[in-house]
């Protein structure tokens, strides 16, 4: 279940990149060790009047995050397993759900490693049609065992790749040597 987690996180991190909501739940500046904060400097308090307009402004951007941080925690509560969810369902703060799956499920284990290079392995190059779109699948894979510190030699990856071409394309594996 863990290794299933980890590809999904995977899949949301891209999403949350396009929809412009990365920020909320992966701060520019990482958290003190004590988990508050967003900087290793103290901070001091200092008190000023704000007029309407700065109030109104800050209410704006306190309302834009709650609303960001809702749409994350959504996307992310949709990918994970019910009874990961179950445990998490009172976290009310994207980035703190995020942080705390990464530290239990961030990692994959050898489990997805061996689902994505037997999705290698089972890549087929058809005959007689351009193999660029299995090709490129079969490096998709590659980059994500890469990814997930499995890494394949290049050559080694060549090698699988010579050994997926169909009959009629043996003189392009001969002309390689």
């Amino acid at each position: 279940m863990a290794q299933k987690l980890w590809i999904r996180m995977n899949k949301v991190r891209p999403l949350l990149v396009r929809s412009k909501l990365v920020t909320t739940i992966i701060p520019a500046v990482p958290p003190n060790e004590d988990g508050s904060g967003g900087s290793k400097e103290t901070t001091t308090t200092t008190t000023q009047t704000l007029s309407d307009e700065e109030i109104t402004k800050l209410e704006e951007k306190v309302d834009e995050w709650e609303e960001n941080n809702a749409k994350v925690l959504g996307s992310i509560m949709l990918c994970l397993h019910s009874s990961i969810a179950y445990q998490v369902r009172e976290v009310d703060d994207a980035s703190l759900l995020w942080r705390d799956l990464e530290t239990h499920y961030g990692k994959p284990g050898p489990a997805a490693a061996y689902i994505e290079f037997k999705k290698v392995l089972n890549t087929r190059i058809p005959d007689n049609t351009n193999p660029s779109l299995a090709i490129y699948e079969m490096l998709a894979h590659l980059g994500c065992l890469a990814q997930m510190e499995f890494g394949i030699p290049s050559k080694i990856g060549v090698l699988l790749l010579m050994a997926k071409l169909p009959p009629s394309m043996e003189n392009i594996a001969q002309e390689l040597n």
